[in-house]
C-alpha cells in the first residue's frame, strides 16, 4: 500500500470518528492497519503504523474497549522509548568523544558542559563504553582542578 492511500484511509476513517461513528472508525483503522502490515516492509513507515496505533488506543478507549487500548499505549510508548534509548546512546558516545577532545585542547568549561549533557543522555540508557568511563574520569579531574591536560597554543 503506497503512503498517500494509507493516509486517504486514515482520514476516511477520522472523517467518519467525527461525524459521531467511532465503533466505524474503530473498524476501518483496524482492517487499515492490518493491510498496511500485510504489504512489504517499508512501504507505510513505521511512523505512520505508530501513529496509527496512537489514534486506534484512543479511539478504543472512547467506545470502551480499554484494556486494548491500554496494552496499544503500552506498546507504543516501548517502541518509543526503545527509540529514544538508541539515539541518547549515540548522542551520549559522541558528546563523550568531543568532552575528551574539549578536555585535549584545555577548554575545560566546554568539556564541563558536553559532559553534563552527556551524562544526561547516559542516564536513559548506561552503556559501559571506554569512552564514558575515560570521559568520567577526566571531567572529575577537571571539577578537582587536576586536569593534566594543558591548553592548546
Amino acid at each position: 500500500m503506497r503512503s498517500d492511500e494509507f493516509l486517504r484511509r486514515m482520514s476516511e476513517a477520522l472523517a467518519v470518528s467525527r461525524g459521531g461513528d467511532v465503533s466505524s472508525a474503530v473498524r476501518q483503522l483496524a482492517e487499515l492497519e492490518a493491510d498496511a502490515k500485510a504489504d512489504e516492509p517499508g512501504e507505510v513507515s513505521q511512523e505512520d503504523l505508530g501513529d496509527l496505533s496512537s489514534l486506534l488506543a484512543q479511539l478504543l478507549e472512547t467506545v470502551g474497549e480499554k484494556k486494548e487500548a491500554l496494552e496499544r499505549h503500552r506498546a507504543r510508548a516501548q517502541r518509543l522509548e526503545d527509540e529514544i534509548r538508541g539515539k541518547a546512546v549515540a548522542a551520549a558516545g559522541n558528546l563523550a568523544a568531543a568532552v575528551l577532545l574539549a578536555s585535549d585542547m584545555g577548554n575545560n568549561e566546554l568539556a564541563l558542559d558536553l559532559g553534563k549533557r552527556c551524562l544526561a543522555l547516559y542516564a536513559l540508557h548506561a552503556d559501559p563504553s571506554p569512552t564514558i568511563e575515560e570521559m568520567i574520569r577526566r571531567l572529575r579531574e577537571i571539577r578537582m582542578g587536576q586536569s593534566k591536560k594543558k591548553p592548546a597554543p
